[in-house]
């Protein structure tokens, strides 16, 4: 069960890194319309398992 729960898990933390993407190419997107080709390009691994959405991830925070 726990495996099945983190399979969940990681499902919802992509599927909300993809649609905040696919938001930040046209903020007018709506779930079951086409996707700007390379809007979901940002979205690496790192990214979606980091807790940010691609907007925030712009932002560079090196200090």
């Amino acid at each position: 069960m726990a495996a099945g729960y983190t399979l969940e898990k990681y499902e919802r933390i992509y599927r909300q890194a993809f649609y905040d993407a696919a938001k930040k190419a046209d903020p007018n997107w709506e779930i079951g319309k086409p996707i700007k080709d390379g809007a979901l390009d940002i979205v690496t691994r790192e990214l979606a398992e980091s807790g940010k959405s691609p907007a925030q991830a712009t932002l560079d925070t090196k200090i």
